[in-house]
């Protein structure tokens, strides 16, 4: 039996200041591998938020969340995180002054791994620049690159420790129709062909379309049909 690789479990999120305010109730979700979940709803209903603790970036105040069958909250660790989970966001995120290649290798070198030319993860780099379409910008600092292309590092950046989840929060919000539709296929094709289980926060019913479920979060809970 296949087991999930990410199961939250009654997550709760509540915030006391100005006014105290239950933004998440009792979530309850599995994500299984070469699965896809999209995450939709108004503005302000906490998307965000949820994502964050989906990938151990933010605590709940009550419920468990487990990464691989452990328990991420009573033993978090920012290794395992890096580990298990790739993170893709709306704004990129890349160090501006450092390369394509740079930033993708950030996540090995932040976990201690080797990243000198030639290594295994460096040759791994380099192959998802490739497997982006960004073989020939991989020299070429962030900063140099358009927004289409920042969000393919991103993404590849996210598949550097080989994560087994993939968590992205408006991964083409700020980028015209025919790049979101390439930035789309990329994550897919790393969900399906590459056995990742894929979460994404969107506004957009294309992308959500082509997710395996959709769920709403509307009022703090998680909702499959919304009318």
């Amino acid at each position: 039996m296949v087991q999930p690789i990410l199961s939250a479990k009654k997550i709760k999120k509540s915030f006391s200041y100005p006014n105290k305010i239950d933004i998440l109730k009792e979530i309850s979700m599995d994500l299984y591998p070469g699965q896809s979940i999209a995450i939709m709803g108004a503005s302000g209903e906490g998307k965000t938020t949820l994502l964050h603790i989906l990938g151990t970036l933010e605590k709940p105040t009550k419920g468990e969340l487990f990464i691989q069958g452990k328990s991420s909250i009573k033993n978090p660790s920012p290794i395992l995180r890096n580990k298990h989970i790739g993170f893709v966001f709306q704004g990129f995120n890349l160090l501006e002054d450092y390369t394509a290649i740079g930033n993708v290798l950030m996540p090995a070198l932040i976990a201690g791994e080797s990243i000198t030319k030639g290594s295994p993860i460096y040759r791994r780099a380099e192959k998802l620049l490739s497997l982006v379409g960004l073989e020939k910008r991989m020299k070429y600092t962030s900063k140099l690159l358009s927004g289409g292309e920042k969000q393919r590092v991103a993404i590849a950046r996210a598949l550097c420790m080989n994560p087994e989840i993939l968590l992205a929060d408006e991964p083409s919000g700020n980028l015209d129709e025919q790049t979101s539709k390439k930035i789309h296929e990329l994550l897919f094709y790393s969900t399906k062909e590459l056995g990742k289980g894929l979460i994404v926060v969107t506004h957009d019913k294309e992308l959500a379309s082509l997710c395996d479920q959709i769920f709403y979060l509307k009022n703090g809970y998680l909702q499959q049909n919304i009318s």
